[in-house]
């Protein structure tokens, strides 16, 4: 027979963990309502479901788009038209001032 065990744990979030983890649990429940709209409506359309993969896709187009609006507002007018930078900042292996490597 077998036996499943269960952890149960307590958070304690300080005040900004408290307010990152609301902005996940917002983001979580608008990407979720999102997608259930999007799948109704396919529905309503087509009488059939909406692929995954099709609904991958418009998130994914959903997402590209809300950042890019974002991220274009908050950059300086000159750089508005220049394409976004990727990428981590590079380290060396101690990581930066000698703790332990983030890269």
């Amino acid at each position: 027979m077998t036996q499943r065990k269960a952890f149960c744990f307590r958070m304690k979030p300080n005040a900004m963990q408290r307010e990152a983890l609301a902005r996940m649990a917002g983001a979580r429940r608008y990407v979720w309502n999102w997608a259930l709209a999007q799948c109704k409506a396919h529905y309503l359309n087509t009488g059939k479901s909406l692929p995954a993969a099709e609904l991958s896709t418009r998130l994914t187009a959903l997402v590209s788009f809300r950042w890019a609006c974002v991220t274009n507002l908050s950059r300086p007018i000159s750089e508005r038209n220049r394409p976004p930078r990727f990428g981590a900042p590079r380290c060396d292996r101690r990581g930066a001032a000698g703790r332990s490597p983030i890269c």
